[in-house]
């Protein structure tokens, strides 16, 4: 897999997810943030939609492989008490 490949798939979904954000706010006046949460050890980059200061959705974005990674999961454990959905996108 092409680093560059990954690069830009990973900056046009954090992109996308911005504008989703910002127009929910914009539109409906809603309390949520998006953010980047990740662990030192990992390489991966997975994103959170937090609304009123909990966590909503855990995002992860892929190129191929359709299994939630470690990281994720271990975030979903960690968030266990939030309601959260986790949402994995494959390109």
């Amino acid at each position: 897999m092409s680093v560059g490949r990954w690069l830009k798939l990973e900056n046009t979904c954090a992109v996308c997810l911005l504008k989703h954000v910002q127009y929910l706010q914009d539109t409906k006046g809603a309390e949520i943030t998006l953010n980047y949460i990740g662990l030192a050890m990992a390489a991966k980059l997975h994103f959170a939609i937090a609304r009123k200061g909990k966590v909503d959705q855990l995002i992860e974005v892929k190129l191929s492989d359709g299994n939630l990674s470690a990281g994720l999961r271990y975030f979903q454990v960690m968030l266990s008490g939030e309601s959260q959905s986790s949402s994995l996108c494959i390109i």
